[in-house]
């Protein structure tokens, strides 16, 4: 089976823009000098992008991002992990 290519270059572009520009607005809103000995509990999500994550997983934006860090830590760190290596 033949996947075709599904992001044209245009898509691609705008996608990356987009990306980009969220990166810089969370940048703004919480410069690194700012986090330093902040814990992941005291991390103060934008309200745009808690409202995204709720709208788009039906669940607790903060509880959401627990759980994923932690799947995302066991996939990248440790041994059997999808993408350890």
């Amino acid at each position: 089976m033949i996947v075709e290519n599904i992001f044209t270059k245009e898509k691609i572009g705008n996608l990356s823009a987009e990306i980009d520009r969220q990166i810089q607005e969370l940048a703004q809103a919480s410069p690194a000098e700012s986090q330093k000995g902040v814990t992941e509990e005291q991390e103060q999500l934008p309200a745009r992008q808690s409202q995204a994550i709720a709208e788009i997983t039906n669940e607790n934006p903060t509880t959401f991002l627990q759980t994923f860090r932690h799947v995302a830590k066991s996939d990248l760190c440790e041994e059997g992990g999808v993408l350890y290596g």
